[in-house]
This record gives structure tokens, sequence and C-alpha cells, in this order.
């Protein structure tokens, strides 16, 4: 059955005992629908339910990895609808679209779900005012809402959320809502304890590794020592005979292990004998590394930001500072190496993983799998830290490919070596930084060229373009094209270099690079013009009100 948009915003409600707001769930036959009314549980996949015992469940649909979405986007929701924190539980709920948004990452979570959660609160709060009002024929506008109370004052009456569940089902829902003046809010900005800890220090919060099935085995992959390798030929003798290992087989990533215990799958790796063509990356080392980035610092980057001369600058300046700064790749290096958990049915795929891209893993399943992608049921665990890891899914294509061919329910593990080996790193970066003074030692040229691998043409755009370096300058040049500074002349510069090693985003990604460039930058110059490094920046941060008030608030707190 197909569901329009606008059906789906017109008919957005709930049956039975629960009232659900945020999805459309079409009954199978007019018969179902009636007996859902006569009191059978409605099952929501959305946010919002409320249970006749004035129980609210809400869900948290981004990726909890540690950052607190479990609390902060039920809070925006709650807040909209007066209901009482007391009474909400928060669950994460099968992955859908609708709820996740199909990824968690970049700092996104609360500033791109803020209006839709607050909608979906208010929308919750609206029809369950028009239900009390109905009850005791009064207007909406004569009623109150507070801590899940709806109270009509003229005459002391009250009804619970919990006791209006079954008549707030019929209401319509509102097309139009009033969202609260931030003045109003209660739970907005308030410190408040978190959802998920109480369950992380009980140890019932579940991570995937925590996930057992009927009949599990466990696998481990054993990779290529080189970025790219393939499997020439391999011995399975000696690993086939450790008692309780059940097939050793080539997966597209490497050598899947798998046994009846992690203890056996261990032991057995150790003793693959594997021959590997170590492909393209083979003598790539670190020095190699160091040595395209310097030879690329010499050619002319793409510029990002152009203000002013900073040549003609430079050539009348009184004092000119040149610095160069490298910083490595970095690994994650999440406290939760990754793991997955799958089970494919004929007819079913369920999945478990610390995952910040279920909907992508709902598709690589069906990919994989050849079952539609409405059969893949993503189940999103708490993670132990993602920081950007956790949004390549690999981890999850091998899982997938084990249960494949096993036709077994397996859980698939990455000792912390793997993690570290095989991550999706940080680029290493070069910046070649040059700075002038005039001749009273005020900061009036600076020129930054960062030097770095592209993560956007590794991960996003594999195909030849033009101008890559031009249009990778709005992602490479992240903290340094928008470098807070007022400085009168000023040329920030991109020059890519290919590497074959596997990279991926890492936190601020490039903003902590080069941010970490522009600082040290900022303190030689101080040093240079014999200025307290806080008040050099401070005369560089007039028009930056909030830049200021950050600064001058850390020197204050550090005793500066």
């Amino acid at each position: 059955m197909s569901v329009s948009r606008r059906n789906f915003i017109k008919t957005a409600s709930a049956a039975g005992t629960g009232l659900v707001i945020g999805f459309y769930l079409p009954s199978r036959n007019p018969l179902e629908a009636a007996e859902a009314g006569l009191g059978k549980p409605f099952v929501p996949n959305a946010w919002i339910t409320i249970q006749p015992d004035d129980q609210i469940t809400i869900i948290a649909g981004k990726s909890e990895m540690g950052q607190g979405v479990w609390t902060s986007l039920p809070m925006i929701i709650a807040e909209e609808m007066d209901a009482d924190w007391s009474k909400v539980k928060v669950e994460q709920g099968v992955a859908t679209r609708e709820t996740t948004g199909g990824f968690t990452g970049g700092s996104t979570s609360v500033r791109n779900s803020w209006t839709t959660l607050r909608k979906a609160g208010a929308s919750a709060r609206e029809m369950l005012l028009a239900a009390a009002a109905r009850e005791w024929n009064v207007s909406k506008s004569d009623c109150t809402v507070e801590n899940s109370i709806i109270s009509h004052p003229a005459t002391s009456r009250q009804l619970t959320f919990g006791q209006l569940t079954v008549k707030a089902s019929t209401e319509r829902l509102p097309k139009k809502v009033a969202l609260k003046d931030p003045s109003q809010f209660k739970l907005i900005g308030t410190d408040i304890p978190r959802k998920d800890t109480p369950l992380k220090v009980d140890g019932s919060a579940q991570f995937a590794m925590d996930v057992d099935l009927d009949g599990m085995v466990y696998a481990m992959v054993v990779r290529s020592p080189s970025f790219g390798g393939t499997v020439k030929n391999m011995d399975l003798s000696r690993a086939e005979k450790i008692n309780g290992i059940l097939n050793i087989f080539e997966v597209s990533n490497g050598v899947a292990v798998v046994g009846s215990t992690t203890w056996a799958v261990l032991q057995a790796r150790n003793l693959l004998d594997i021959n590997w063509d170590r492909g393209k990356s083979s003598d790539l080392d670190s020095e190699a590394i160091t040595e395209q980035l310097t030879h690329a610092a010499g050619k002319k980057g793409a510029t990002g930001r152009k203000e002013g001369n900073p040549e003609r600058a430079l050539r009348n300046a009184g004092k000119v500072i040149n610095a160069v700064y490298e910083v490595p790749f970095q690994a994650h290096a999440t406290m939760e190496p990754v793991n997955c958990v799958v089970d494919i049915q004929p007819d079913q795929c369920r999945i478990w993983a610390p995952t910040q891209a279920p909907i992508q893993a709902k598709k690589q399943a069906s990919k994989i799998t050849g079952l539609p992608e409405e059969k893949v049921e993503m189940h999103v665990s708490f993670l132990g830290g993602g920081f950007g890891r956790k949004s390549f899914n690999d981890f999850i294509g091998e899982a997938l490919e084990v249960g494949n061919r096993i036709k077994r329910p397996v859980k698939l593990i990455w000792k912390r070596e793997d993690d570290t080996r095989h991550d999706y790193y940080r680029p290493p970066s070069r910046h070649i930084m040059i700075g002038s003074l005039d001749k009273d030692g005020v900061l009036d040229a600076w020129k930054h060229k960062v030097v770095a691998p592209s993560i956007l043409f590794t991960q996003i755009i594999q195909y030849p373009f033009p101008f890559k370096d031009k249009l990778d300058s709005y992602v490479a040049l992240e903290g340094a094209r928008n470098i807070p500074y007022e400085i009168p002349n000023i040329r920030i510069e991109y020059k890519s270099i290919q590497v074959g090693v596997p990279m991926g985003w890492w936190r601020s990604v490039y903003d902590s690079q080069n941010g970490y460039a522009n600082e040290c930058f900022m303190d030689e110059l101080a040093h240079t013009a014999n200025v307290d490094p806080v008040k050099f920046r401070l005369n560089r941060l007039k028009n930056s009100p909030r830049d200021a008030g950050v600064l001058r608030l850390a020197a204050e707190k550090a005793g500066w």
C-alpha cells in the first residue's frame, strides 16, 4: 500500500490504547482497525507514544554515541508537549528514514531535528488539549497543560495525558501548530540527568556485542597487511584443525574465519597462512607520504579565499614570519571496536550494529541478500564512541557476507588491532604559513596553504572531475577559509595529493588540523610582535563578539 506525503500528514494518528504522533500505519482491514480501537495496543514507528498509565515513550532517532541525543532530542519533544519528564521513557526503535533522517554526524542532530521534533511535540499537545476540551465541552483556549496534565481552571477539572489517549486518537492532526517562545521553555536549557546514564551504570544498556541469538556463531576477518591488498592463495590446514572452527572462506575484504566460539576463531586466525597480493600501496610508508606533501606544497593550489593584496603587503612588510606545520594520519580509536550481529532468513534480515548510517546499512543489506529494503530490520545499538568512524559500514558488509554464506546468525568481531589498522583515517596535512607585521607590529597579511589528501574525492566523488581542488577547497579549508580574525590581506589555498589509504571524517575533520595550524601561527606572530597572545587575538576579533567572548572566558578561567 503506497502512502503519499499528503496522506501521511493528514492521517498521522493512532488507534487503541496508545496515541502515536508522527507517522502513518495503515491497518490491513477495517475489522483490525475497529479492534484496535477496542483496546489492542498500537505499535508505533515514529517519535511519540502515550500509554493509558501516563507513560510516554519517545523514539531517539539519532545514534547515541555519547553525545547525549538520547536526552536532548526527547527533551525537545517533551518541551513542546509540556510532558512530565519523569514519565518519559526513551527508546532507539527500529531505524527508519523518518525517525533517523538517514544519518547521525556532523554535529547536526539537534539543529537538523529541532523544528521537526518541536512540531511533533506541539501537535501532540494540541490534540490532547482538543480532546480534553471536547470531553468537557469547553473552548480549547480555556484549557492549560503542564506536566502531562490538562486543566480547566474555571471548573478545576483535570485529565492526565493517559486518560485522554483514546479520545485524542480521534482528533485530527493540526495543519499548523504554535511553537513556544524560548522564554516559555521549562526543560530546554536546564541541567537534567541523561536518560542513558542509568542503563550504562547498571549494565542494562545494549551494545551490539551484547546481542546473543539462538544458534549464533562468531566470525572475524583477516585483512591484507597493506591497503588494497587481495588474497593470492592460502593454506588453511592448520587453522581448520582448531576445535570449533566451522568454515574459512574469502570475503570482499579478506578471509573470514567462522567458529562456534570467539576463542576458536582467535586461535585459527593466527594459524592462517595467507599469501597476499599487496596491491598498489605495498611500498607506501610515512616517509613517502611526507615527501608527497612536501613536493605538492611547492605547486600552485586552488584559492579558497582572497582579500586585499597579501603579496604586496608581504613585500612592504616590516617583518615577515614563515612557519610550516604538519599533522599525521589520525585513527578514530573509539572505545568500542566495530562489531555487528546479523540474522539472515529467507524472508527477513535483521541487523544489530553501532552505526551512524543505518539507512545506508539497509541498502547494503538489500544488495547483499537480495531482499527488498522493507524486509531489512536495522537495530541501532548504543555506540561506544563514533566520531565519524561508524558512518562507514564496512564491518556491517563483512557480517552480511558471512551471514549470507553460512545461513546462520553471526556476530562479527574486530580486534582492537583490526580497528586501528583498518580505520578510515583523518588525513595528514602540511600547512605552509606566511604572515607579516606592519611597522607598528600589527598583523597585516596572512597566507595559509593547506596540502592534504581529499576525503571528498576518496569517499563521495570517485570519478574524474574537473577543478577538483577548487571544489574541494570548500571542504578541505574548513577552519582555514573561515578563520575569524580580521586581517586586511589574506589568501587561503588548497592543494590535494593522492595516497592509497582509506580516509574519512574524524570529529571536526579539517577544522581540527587547520585550526591547530592557525592558532600555532597566531602564537608565533604574537611572540614576534612582543604582544600578549590573548590581546593579539582580541585585537583581530573586534567584529566577532562571540569569538572574543569565548576567548575572554577561557583566559579568565585559566587565570591568564
